[in-house]
């Protein structure tokens, strides 16, 4: 808005690293938005900690960022498996928890176990992968296995998944760190199927 400047601004310029762990920002080809790709980064897992937690993906109730925030600060969770072995004792020691507010988590994450298949592939936050690409991948694999042993030409023959959306799923699931996530989830007793 022209009337509104005051001639302190400066013209923007896209960040060249990450703000919160200093990599190297990229961006993928034919795609406008620039991400950080470092899988460690504390910035990334923290999004994607919220995301998981979210409503249109677990739906874990009472567990939105500031206390995805405080988990993550207090050593207790890392990566979205850990929000299956929280226990009410421990998060009776972190401020803002009473020993009634520490089970309703609880029993709210232990719900989110019995989420469809098709909100777990939402909640994993695969690149391109939207919760209607979720529902039409679940539907067509029936189980979290059958998709993760399909091939990219598998996965882009599902009528509504084009060659984008399959490179990405077929790439999430060929690397190990997260076939390892998946079997932790299997072992936390959520929906594969």
């Amino acid at each position: 808005v022209s009337d509104r400047r005051t001639g302190s601004e400066r013209r923007w310029s896209m960040p060249r690293n990450c703000p919160v762990c200093a990599a190297p920002v990229v961006r993928r080809e034919d795609e406008v938005a620039w991400y950080c790709p470092n899988e460690e980064c504390p910035g990334r897992r923290l999004e994607l900690l919220v995301h998981f937690a979210s409503a249109d993906a677990m739906d874990i109730r009472g567990l939105g960022e500031a206390r995805v925030r405080q988990l993550v600060e207090a050593g207790l969770v890392r990566d979205v498996s850990d929000f299956y072995v929280l226990t009410p004792e421990q998060l009776e020691e972190l401020e803002g928890f009473g020993r009634r507010s520490a089970q309703q988590l609880v029993a709210a994450i232990a719900a989110s176990r019995t989420q469809p298949l098709s909100r777990l592939l939402f909640a994993l936050g695969i690149p391109h992968v939207g919760s209607v690409t979720a529902a039409l991948l679940a539907r067509h694999f029936g189980t979290l296995d059958r998709l993760m042993d399909a091939s990219e030409a598998e996965i882009a023959s599902v009528h509504g998944v084009g060659d984008v959306i399959a490179r990405s799923v077929s790439e999430y699931f060929a690397a190990p760190r997260n076939r390892a996530l998946v079997e932790r989830l299997r072992v936390m007793g959520l929906t594969l199927e």
